[in-house]
């Protein structure tokens, strides 16, 4: 079982907008070698958000709100997503760590 991942940041960026809007953790199996450019590999399961998260330097550890289960030899595909396309500024975008 997976139950969380770390990130490492090593610079925080400082900008206008502190948080990381709607940070959203998705996890997933695939039995694709390498991603294609072109093509999208879905994470349907969401283990972790959406909140909005500040981000500190050094170890940012990311609890998985489900445990995910991997077999111990499919690929596995994470995507970080944050964001909030309903946020009354029209401001879609976030600062982001170094």
């Amino acid at each position: 079982m997976i139950n969380a991942i770390k990130f490492n940041v090593i610079t925080v960026n400082t900008g206008t907008l502190p948080a990381l809007e709607q940070y959203t953790i998705k996890i997933a199996t695939t039995s694709v070698a390498s991603l294609d450019p072109t093509t999208w590999q879905p994470a349907n399961n969401t283990v972790y958000g959406p909140v909005d998260y500040n981000v500190t330097a050094g170890i940012n550890t990311f609890t998985f709100s489900t445990p995910f289960f991997w077999n111990g030899t499919d690929n596995i595909i994470i995507e970080v997503c944050g964001g909030d396309p309903n946020n009354a500024s029209a401001i879609y975008y976030t600062n982001n760590a170094l």
